[in-house]
Parts: structure tokens; sequence; C-alpha cells
């Protein structure tokens, strides 16, 4: 019999560097088989016996139906993982089935992300979502791999994974260099004290990504200081989601308030937040698009620490969000804004009639280097 593979998430999302855990391992497993396995660039069940499509982030196309296909992953499972059989989830991945998109990348990074990905080990530590897989151990290739990408929906929920992981990492090569570590989905986190832990660990380029359920508060501003010292993609490769820390009301009056302030110490620091949150949190617009506002100011740091590196080193990004939208809106050829400049006067004055504290931070705050 002949199978056929297809990553929806490869073709219909070109700059998604992740591989697909379960397709290396469905390739490998059939492969032992004798059976013929193609990862295929195109949609072609008619071409093979069976024909499996992965895909994990949301679709865009519409699947012809074919009765020898079958669907999997994230973006058909509901956000709940559906174990393979037990035989196949065992079964050691086969990295070399997505050799062929090399040719496709076309930027360094990319390059760089897949290069990681091609030397690195590719797991999953829980099968439930919730405690560590008992045979976990039989998915790792070798000892000598430069890295390890795990591929479960949310470590941050995973009984014991954090300490488990520590522990796991000289095993897989005793050089601390090579002791790096990855992730496809952003581990999610509600504590401050966890999520600087979870920083600390050695990150595989930027296959790393952790979500914190929260603005940062200034009793973990120095250590994220050192730890962004020591990398300028240390902090970089962090969201922080605005809209699960407060309810409405609190956050249109005190919290907003409290995160502009955080926003402004933390840019003082040259720290990179990326901001997002549930749109359906916002019951008035007017705010939605404040918050769109401050996600684009959040965003536009790591666009200066990339041309200005220098800056990031003597912490000079020092500024109002007043001063940003005047000197980000004058010119239409400014990359990093693309809210009009009506648009931002609008919210500002909406500011104004609704929180006026907030409304004289954005001509006044740059924010304070002791918290």
């Amino acid at each position: 019999m002949s199978y056929g593979l297809y990553d929806g998430d490869m073709m219909y999302y070109p700059k998604v560097p992740f591989f697909n855990l379960e397709l290396m391992k469905i390739a490998s497993y059939y492969k032992k088989k004798k059976e013929i396995v193609v990862l295929n660039e195109k949609y072609r069940p008619n071409m093979y016996s069976h024909f499996i499509v992965r895909q994990d982030y949301p679709i865009r196309v519409k699947y012809p139906p074919y009765n020898n296909v079958q669907f999997g992953g994230r973006a058909f499972d509901g956000g709940k993982y559906q174990p393979l059989p037990l035989e196949i989830e065992a079964t050691r991945p086969d990295r070399g089935i997505y050799d062929f998109f090399l040719k496709r990348i076309d930027n360094n990074v990319n390059r760089s992300n897949f290069n990681n990905q091609k030397r690195a080990e590719h797991v999953r530590l829980s099968l439930d979502g919730k405690t560590i897989w008992k045979d976990f151990d039989k998915q790792l290739i070798n000892s000598n791999s430069k890295g390890i990408i795990f591929h479960d929906y949310n470590l941050g929920v995973i009984n014991g994974a954090k300490d488990f992981i520590k522990e796991l990492l000289p095993l897989i090569n005793e050089k601390p260099s090579y002791q790096q570590l990855g992730m496809k989905f952003p581990t999610v986190l509600d504590k401050e004290e966890e999520f600087v832990d979870w920083l600390s660990f050695k990150h595989l380029g930027n296959l790393y990504s952790l979500q914190l359920n929260k603005y940062p508060s200034k009793l973990i501003y120095d250590p994220l200081e050192e730890l962004n010292n020591q990398s300028i993609y240390t902090i970089t490769q962090t969201i922080v989601d605005i809209s699960k820390e407060y309810d409405y009301d609190t956050f249109i009056t005190t919290g907003i308030v409290e995160i502009y302030k955080r926003i402004q110490d933390l840019r003082m620091r040259a720290i990179v937040f990326p901001l997002i949150f549930d749109r359906d949190f916002f019951i008035d617009k007017e705010w939605l698009d404040v918050a769109e506002l401050l996600q684009i100011y959040c965003h536009s740091l790591s666009n200066q620490i990339s041309r200005h590196p220098e800056y990031k080193k003597e912490k000079m990004f020092t500024d109002t969000l007043f001063k940003f939208v005047k000197r980000n809106t004058r010119k239409r050829i400014f990359p990093v804004i693309d809210i009009e400049r009506q648009k931002c006067l609008e919210i500002f004055d909406f500011v104004r009639s609704q929180n006026y504290e907030l409304f004289k931070l954005f001509y006044e705050y740059i924010g304070e280097k002791n918290g």
C-alpha cells in the first residue's frame, strides 16, 4: 500500500517554521513496514491508497472530499490532542521527510529554523495533556541531538513538565551549548515566578515561545532585565494576554492604567512584550481600538531594537505614546504603525473623555527605572 502525507500548515502558512510530529512518526512507522510513504507538496489523495492530512493552525481552504483521506491535528480536534495508535506514538520520527521543503525557504531566519529542527529531537511529553507519558523516551532518536522540540499544545499545564525537562536536557547532549529547548506552541502561564523560571531555559533559536496571562509587574523587572541582557531574542519570544488579568469594568478603569505603566517601565529597559487579547473580551469597540494601538506600540520596540541594537544596550527607548504616534503617523512610509493619524486622534479623544488618568499618561509617562 501507499501512504500520501500532507502538512496543511507548511503548504498554506509558508512562514510557519515547524515540522509536524505526527506526520514524521507516521512516515517512520510505515517505512519500517516497507510501505511507500511520501510527504506531498499538493493535496493529491487520488494518487495513494491512504492520504493523511495534519493541520494545527486555522484552516483557510476547503479540502475536497475523498474516501481515503484521514484528517487530524489541532485544527480538527478542537484543541484537545487525539493520540495516534500507541505503536505509532512510540515511533522515532523521521525528520528527513521535510528535506524537500528547504528549496522553498527564501530567507535566513526561516533557513536557520529549518536547520535547527533537522538537528533537534521532536517529541510529545504527554498524550492526555496533563501527565507525562510513561513511554516518553521511546520517541528519542539519540543522545547527541542539538536541542529538543516539544509538540504539546501547552507544556504549562502538564504536571511536572518543567522539572522533567530540566533533567532531560543534559541527557540529550552533554554539551551545555546544545541543551536547548524549543516548543511548537506557546507555554501558557499564569504566575510571574513560573514565567521567569521558564525563560531561564536556553532557547532553540526562534523556536521557543511563552505566554503570560498578565502583564509583568515590577516584582520581576530585575530578573527579566538580567535575562534580556543575555540575548536579544530572550524576551522577544514571549507574548502577554491582557484580557486574562482583569474583568472588563476593572480593565477599562484601573487595569489599563496599570498595564500602560508597565509597558513603559519595560520599554525603558528595552524589554519587548507583544500583546495579545481576545477581541470578544471588549464590549466597546472604542476600547478595542485603544488595545490595538497599544499592541502596535509594544510590537514597535522589536523593530526598533532590530534597527538600532546599540539602543538596547544603552536603554534608550524612552518615549511617550503621544510622541510615538505623532512621529510615526506623519508620513505613510513608516512600516510599524497601521493606524491613520485621524484614527489615532479619535482614540486619544475617546480616552480623554473616558479615562483622563490614562490620557495624561499617554502624554507624560515614559517609565520608571526602578518600577
